[in-house]
């Protein structure tokens, strides 16, 4: 029995331990971690700072989830994600990767989009606008072309990345320099973003 207790005992001073190490917090059914941004900061205090949920950071290995609730970020173990959007607990999730604050006349626009969430076909992709300072159409997104079957009563969570460089009709490129936004939208998702096209001398 004595041996019984002493293993219980170990596995607690390597649980605790390991949390301790790994910055690990806040564990109620999942567990969610301290973020490696410069200033280490929670995510949600991160998000209180006035960073978007959708920009909040977190650390290798765990993976951004915002609460269906309250709209605000947390950081969960990479598997549980998944088990937490199909619940309904987390939102779909729509973001970007690599998108400049401004580029050179002529420069390719490259970024990847990034959606984790529910899908009923595995064939859609997201639809990207890019706008001037006028609000005129500079670039649009092109449609697949695949013949896609959807079912509205089956979903099931994807991972799946975009990258302009090479998909959806990209690359980007504009030679006019002035200010633009991205508009991007798939299922019940959207985002917006902002750069400029400044020649170098500017």
């Amino acid at each position: 029995m004595k041996t019984l207790y002493f293993l219980i005992i170990l596995i607690l001073v390597i649980a605790i331990s390991y949390a301790i190490d790994k910055n690990v917090y806040g564990c109620t059914g999942f567990c969610a971690a301290r973020t490696s941004s410069e200033s280490d900061l929670s995510p949600l205090k991160q998000f209180k700072s006035g960073t978007p949920a959708n920009d909040v950071k977190c650390n290798d290995g765990l993976q951004l989830v915002i609460k269906v609730e309250d709209n605000s970020p947390a950081c969960v173990i990479s598997n549980t994600a998944s088990i937490l959007i199909e619940r309904g607990w987390a939102q779909d999730l729509l973001t970007t990767n690599g998108l400049k604050d401004i580029y050179a006349p002529g420069e390719k626009i490259g970024f990847t989009i990034d959606f984790k969430g529910l899908v009923h076909d595995s064939c859609s992709q997201p639809d990207i606008t890019i706008l001037d300072s006028n609000r005129s159409v500079v670039w649009q997104s092109k449609e697949g072309t695949q013949l896609c079957i959807s079912s509205p009563f089956a979903a099931y969570y994807v991972d799946r990345t975009f990258n302009l460089l090479s998909d959806l009709g990209g690359p980007i490129v504009i030679n006019q320099t002035g200010n633009y936004n991205v508009k991007i939208s798939w299922y019940d998702q959207s985002l917006e973003k902002h750069f400029s096209v400044n020649s170098r001398n500017d």
